[in-house]
This record gives C-alpha cells, sequence and structure tokens, in this order.
C-alpha cells in the first residue's frame, strides 16, 4: 500500500498542540510528516526519537530559503532528505535566477548533511516569463544532482495544468507531489505589490471583478477528496514512472462544508488509501 504523509502546515487554524497533531496524523493513518518550521521545541534527538515511536518517518521540510543554512544540521539530525523552499516571489527574470542559483549554492552545501534542497510551486510560478513558465525556468536554471522539486497538483491543476503531463514532461526531477484536491481555475498572475493590478502572462490587466473572483476561487480552492479536478490515480501513476521513489504528500489548506479541519485531513488519507 501507498504510504502518505501529511504537511504539518496543514494544521494550522486548528487548536491541536504539536504533540497533538503528530498523535493526530498517526492515528488517522499517515506514515509520516513534512515539517513547516514548528519543531515543538524539541531537539533533533527527541523529536526524532517521537516520531518513530510513534510509527512516522520524516523525510523532507519546508524552510523559508533564508532558513535553510542554518537549520540543515539540525534536519539532518533529524533524518530529513529534502529541504524545500515553499514560497518565493518572482517580479522578474532576475528574481528567479536568484532563487535559482541560491537553490544551487545551498544544494552543493547540503550535500555535506546527506540533504538535498528544493522547490514547491503555488499557482503564480505558472505565470510565464519570457513565454515560459516561472516554474519551467527554475527547472532549467538549476542542477539536477543538487536540486529537486515539489509538484503541488492541487495548484498545477488550480492553474489550468495537467500534473501528470507536468510530471511526464519534467521526469526525474520531483522527488514528491503534494496532494492537495482543488476545484476551480485561477489564472496565474504576475508578482505585485498590494497595490499593484493582477497582470496575465498575456499582458492582460484583471478588473477588480475578476481579480476578486481570483481571489474567491484560490481561498476556497480546496475541496474534499474526490470531489475536485485532479485525477489522482493518473497523477500517483506519473509520479511513480517519473520516480519510484516519490514521496506522497497531503497538504490542506482550508476544511470544507463546516466539517472540522482535523476531520478533514484524516478524511483526505481514508479516501486515498481506498481510491489509490
Amino acid at each position: 500500500m501507498m504510504e502518505i504523509g501529511i504537511q504539518l502546515y496543514s494544521y494550522s487554524g486548528t487548536e491541536l498542540s504539536f504533540e497533538e497533531k503528530l498523535r493526530h496524523a498517526a492515528q488517522a493513518g499517515y506514515s509520516g510528516v513534512e515539517f513547516a518550521g514548528d519543531y515543538g521545541g524539541m531537539t533533533a534527538p527527541e523529536l526524532r526519537s517521537r516520531l518513530q515511536s510513534l510509527g512516522l518517518w520524516t523525510r523532507s521540510a519546508h524552510v523559508g530559503l533564508d532558513r535553510i543554512g542554518p537549520e540543515l544540521p539540525f534536519l539532518a539530525e533529524l533524518g530529513v532528505r529534502y529541504v524545500i523552499c515553499p514560497y518565493c516571489v518572482f517580479p522578474d527574470m532576475d528574481a528567479v535566477r536568484r532563487v535559482a542559483q541560491r537553490l544551487n549554492t545551498l544544494g552543493e552545501y547540503a550535500k555535506q548533511y546527506g540533504i538535498r534542497t528544493g522547490f514547491h510551486n503555488h499557482i503564480d510560478e505558472f505565470y510565464k516569463l519570457d513565454g515560459t513558465y516561472i516554474l519551467d525556468h527554475l527547472l532549467a536554471l538549476t542542477d539536477p544532482a543538487l536540486v529537486s522539486f515539489q509538484l503541488d497538483c492541487g495548484w498545477a491543476a488550480c492553474a489550468g495544468v495537467s500534473p501528470e503531463a507536468y510530471l511526464a514532461e519534467h521526469a526525474g526531477r520531483f522527488f514528491s507531489i503534494h496532494i492537495k484536491e482543488n476545484l476551480g481555475r485561477a489564472v496565474p498572475c504576475a508578482a505585485r505589490k498590494k497595490e499593484d493590478p493582477f497582470v496575465t502572462s498575456e499582458g492582460r490587466v484583471l478588473s477588480k471583478e475578476e481579480a476578486d473572483a481570483r481571489g474567491e476561487t484560490i481561498r476556497h480552492a480546496n475541496v474534499k477528496m474526490g470531489t475536485g479536478n485532479v485525477d489522482w490515480r493518473a497523477v500517483a501513476a506519473a509520479a511513480l514512472r517519473q520516480n519510484p521513489d516519490t514521496v506522497f504528500i497531503v497538504e490542506r489548506e482550508s476544511a470544507y462544508a463546516e466539517t472540522a479541519k482535523a476531520v478533514c485531513i484524516a478524511e483526505d488519507v481514508a479516501w486515498l488509501k481506498k481510491n489509490l
């Protein structure tokens, strides 16, 4: 049976303590956890021991680009093998090149810890700069021997990109996928300041009504597993074809239908175990 982990960011907005999040993940049927900056105030040996006692593995962590270097010793001792930058802003190609170079430099440094650096997408990495997706630029500008990627399939689908086709196109570059059941479409837009308009890859400025609708779509995109716009069987097959060791991680942004978020998280893994 496929092993599935949970991104601990998924518990944001709940009242669960760090310990309760770990216990809930194990009891719900997850096999592992992906960290998002909170380690419960434990030392690496303490946290590793606690995970082992709960039967949970950890293979990856989300860490801001400026924090990756300082956190590598702790994460290596914890057993993490992939340290992923979860988000960056890309106003132009210079920014893309800077992030790519930083990922390469950190990837070289991380080799001594047995760790690879990586990047996780949202919708706007499918905005086109110079006629090419930002994510494509990052893939082309980073060293495959040093930098891996994590495809958030829900955000890709929300941007109108087929996750399975994208995995096939860039076979071997993705160590992991984020399983996020999304519904609806939101056009990728250029990086912007708060007061700036939303601009599409084609240079069209969204009206206020279009921008507001885009925001609503993104805020309410995360729906119940099995009710969205992703073919998860096809995605899982594509992920494993491009990398037989693909790490599958659920990330839940929000609850649905008046259901408590922790319940949604448990229902996610139950659906996946039944249907994949």
